[in-house]
């Protein structure tokens, strides 16, 4: 049996009372609610992975390993990660350290806004950041196919007393086993900061 098309009306006659221009415009909602082509990206990057996290600080990269389980959210439209692991941050005295480490990540795409859209917390800030995708990106190839797309948002940098400043993260897909998420301080001439490459964990 086949779904039924979320931008067709049922055939019962509609409510005299409602006006014609509402029911149009319920239409176009009731058409951007739904997944679209873009979608069928998520289901290939769910399951366990282990990650192994670089922090670029200057001349030399500092690595620790995690542990990162996603699952589908809402229907399919979104993805949620929660990375569960360690970090090599600075002490009060400016030595790098491991540090337990968490970070919940949401990746979706808005078809209203014909863009990527997710966000990114972690426990060595207080903030959320917000990031949508630089260039629309309609569809979405075959499960295991090379893939890549850039998100944009804004972060602060307490450490130079700046606000707002411009990041950019990466997703690359190499395989169905593979792919890697990267940031980016564009503020700092796009230098990369971190980033995180994941195995699909048992291969």
């Amino acid at each position: 049996m086949s779904n039924p098309d979320p931008t067709e009306r049922k055939n019962s006659p509609a409510d005299p009372t409602i006006p014609e221009e509402f029911l149009s415009a319920l239409m176009k909602w009731r058409a951007v609610r739904e997944p679209g082509p873009a979608h069928v990206l998520l289901p290939t990057l769910v399951g366990t992975w282990d990650v192994q996290v670089r922090f670029h600080g200057g001349a030399e990269a500092y690595e620790s390993a995690a542990t990162a389980t996603k699952r589908l959210a809402h229907g399919g439209r979104f993805l949620f990660e929660d990375l569960q692991g360690e970090i090599q941050a600075p002490d009060e005295t400016g030595r790098m350290r491991p540090e337990p480490y968490s970070v919940t990540r949401t990746l979706g795409y808005d078809r209203c806004k014909n863009a990527w859209v997710g966000t990114f917390l972690e426990n060595q800030n207080t903030s959320l950041i917000s990031i949508v995708g630089a260039v629309p990106v309609p569809e979405a190839p075959p499960a295991g196919s090379p893939y890549e797309l850039s998100l944009y948002g804004h972060c602060d940098e307490p450490m130079l007393d700046l606000h707002d400043t411009v990041i950019r993260w990466d997703l690359r897909i190499e395989s169905a086993t593979r792919h890697t998420w990267e940031l980016f301080a564009m503020a700092a001439g796009g230098r990369k900061v971190f980033d995180f490459v994941y195995e699909r964990a048992g291969d």
